[in-house]
């Protein structure tokens, strides 16, 4: 299409195009957020939220190894967003203020577990033939009281994994898992501990190896609650693995879900999480030994996680599971899963797993959002022990996740207990990012040049009368829990497609085609600015098409102390606008000019007529032209002919 152009106005098309949207990854990774306990302590080998009252969300570290495998429990809290956390060990204390006396070698804190400011700390291997013991804490860790379990429970690891009760309104009972009892003990009936002599008709082969628990039906209107507990090592299934869901009170047998692969280990982690945000809870299972046999380079023990999503009819199906594979050989993706709460505050939950043992053996963890249809199937994030300075080794070994820093986003606390370290993640808000650009009018007449000069380049003195005019723009910032005030980098480039030498637009503070500032914002206040811009004088190209972008982007300028710097919706660090300009020339006296040569028109309409006289031509030829007369004319035209032949 050609375009016909005069140079007395200049009408300016202004198009906005919106960037595309990116799933954000607002993990913020940083090396000074690390806690370091003293070696071999294996700190960081169990962890888990502790919330004592409504505004305050910490968590617990076992450190097992301590003081010859004696174990500890810490408490540890955010001291701001950027200066880290830290640790106070937890004394237990009976109610008498007596410190219990923990046995070596017990492990203390290799299982921790909570629910709100109820706490439950065992030494699985204690006692001469690793009975276990456990404490629990009703009134946020000021005093314990050691759980009485029932005898015999010969090699028993008592508290190996625990649970409590998931209902909010009902008493918080704990539960605690013993999967190496004797199944030829038959200890009296405990309501707490669930070891396989008492559970006959289930399959007794290291039952309780890992526990949760769950609510069946829509939580505000709960219909039932469910202990969920596995079987590491199921013999019907090739030691597959299998989950069982209990009746909470009767232990009777609801449903269960069974591992797919001999070896796999399906149950060797478990969590609840409504990840699809039905109000429903989903189960997460985690089968790290899971190994891809159909892969032609041997992917062993890449380790593989299911999740089961509830029906609306309360129940969870077998053969409709999600499945996450794990990728590197040995690295037992899902050692550890952890429902973490909404980390980007979108509304739905999401999942961290561990693969502990990839990374040559530092550790990863994976960072899966949750969807109104499941978890998504690829990470949004990726985190690796090395990426600490010094690494951390087993990272993902344990993983927990809250709101830890009150910003309404969940954070992430990752344990590596080879490196006696524990990582704390924290979500960084995302802020929203409105902007427009607009120029004040959509034309522009370059013979009303007296309001704006520019200087000769040539004598630096005289002044070029120009054409100009204003281009604005509206940037309104904000997010939720974003900082009261932020400093934003706008940059605007005029004529952005063409050659730098061939630029056509300008802006009149700095004679240049680019204007870029830092300027503070204050959250959910929208501020306009304006520009002068001028058209450059003699302007000869005015009929192709040009380009003006805004780019916005943070600053690492940070205006209030101690808060996490934001981030943009996306996984990128700028917001960028294209936009289009066309420009196009019309007057009322002035003719249209055409920069097409004369002769290019003279030669187009010769070839025109003649294609034309040949198509003409053949057409003639073929007959195409010729009138053909209706049949029974044609019959009385043959008979006068034959009339005049015999007359003749």
């Amino acid at each position: 299409m050609v375009l016909r152009m005069d140079i007395s106005v200049l009408f300016i098309i202004f198009l906005l195009a919106a960037p595309s949207t990116v799933w954000t990854w607002n993990l913020d990774v940083r090396p000074e957020r690390i806690f370091r306990s003293l070696p071999k302590s294996y700190f960081g080998y169990s962890l888990n939220v502790y919330q004592p009252n409504e505004t305050a969300t910490e968590w617990l570290v076992g450190s097992p190894g301590e003081n010859s495998f004696e174990g500890a429990l810490y408490k540890c809290r955010t001291l701001h967003a950027e200066a880290g956390f830290s640790c106070d060990k937890v004394e237990l204390m009976a109610r008498n203020r007596n410190a219990y006396v923990i046995p070596r070698n017990g492990w203390l804190g290799a299982t921790v577990v909570s629910n709100g400011g109820f706490v439950i700390v065992c030494s699985p291997r204690a006692g001469p033939q690793t009975e276990g013991d456990c404490y629990s804490s009703e009134n946020n860790l000021s005093s314990f009281s050691k759980i009485q379990l029932p005898y015999p429970r010969r090699v028993c690891l008592s508290g190996f994994s625990a649970a409590y009760s998931p209902g909010a309104k009902a008493p918080r009972k704990p539960f605690l898992g013993g999967p190496t009892c004797y199944r030829q003990d038959k200890p009296s009936t405990s309501l707490s501990l669930i070891f396989p002599a008492l559970y006959p008709k289930l399959d007794q082969w290291y039952l309780g190896y890992a526990m949760a628990s769950g609510i069946f039906g829509i939580k505000q209107f709960e219909q039932g609650e469910f202990l969920l507990l596995s079987v590491a090592f199921h013999i019907a299934s090739s030691f597959a693995g299998k989950v069982y869901l209990l009746e909470k009170e009767t232990k009777e047998e609801l449903a269960s879900l069974l591992g797919s692969q001999p070896g796999e280990h399906f149950g060797a982690s478990l969590a609840v999480s409504d990840i699809n945000g039905d109000e429903r809870d989903d189960i997460i299972v985690g089968a790290p030994h899971y190994t891809d046999y159909e892969s032609t380079d041997a992917k062993v023990e890449v380790g593989a996680v299911y999740i089961y999503y509830q029906t609306p009819e309360n129940t969870y199906k077998q053969n409709s599971s999600q499945e996450l594979k794990g990728q590197v050989p040995g690295g037992r993706f899902g050692y550890s899963v952890a429902g973490i709460g909404d980390t980007d505050a979108d509304g739905y939950n999401d999942v961290a797993i561990g693969a502990p043992y990839e990374n040559e053996g530092f550790g990863t963890v994976y960072i899966y959002y949750g969807t109104n249809n499941g978890l998504r199937d690829r990470p949004s994030q990726v985190i690796f022990g090395n990426a600490f300075n010094p690494p951390i080794q087993t990272f993902g070994f344990a993983i927990t996740g809250g709101d830890f820093d009150g910003n309404r986003y969940s954070d992430v606390v990752v344990g590596g207990f080879e490196s006696a370290a524990v990582a704390y993640i924290p979500a960084r808000p995302i802020a929203k990012i409105t902007s427009k650009l607009n120029f004040v009018s959509d034309k522009i007449n370059l013979e009303k040049n007296s309001q704006c000069s520019i200087t000769n380049s040539s004598d630096g003195v005289t002044k070029i009368p120009v054409a100009c005019d204003d281009i604005s723009f509206c940037i309104t910032y904000s997010g939720l829990s974003v900082a009261n005030q932020v400093e934003l980098r706008v940059s605007i480039l005029l004529d952005s497609n063409a050659e730098k030498g061939n630029r056509r637009i300008f802006f009149y503070e700095n004679n240049q085609e680019q204007l870029t500032q830092n300027i503070i914002y204050k959250a959910g206040v929208k501020k306009c600015l304006s520009k002068t811009f001028y058209v450059t004088p003699n302007v000869q190209d005015v009929a192709s098409t040009a380009q003006a972008r805004m780019t916005i982007e943070l600053t690492t300028k940070i205006p209030e102390p101690n808060q996490l710097l934001p981030m943009f919706a996306g996984d990128f660090d700028k917001i960028v606008s294209n936009n289009s300009l066309v420009f196009m020339v019309s007057g009322k006296t002035a003719s249209f000019a055409d920069a097409t040569p004369w002769w290019i028109y003279l030669v187009s309409a010769l070839g025109a007529v003649l294609i034309l006289s040949i198509i003409t031509g053949v057409l003639y030829k073929l007959g195409f032209f010729k009138r053909k007369l209706p049949p029974s004319e044609q019959k009385d035209d043959d008979n006068l002919t034959q009339a005049s032949n015999e007359d003749m």
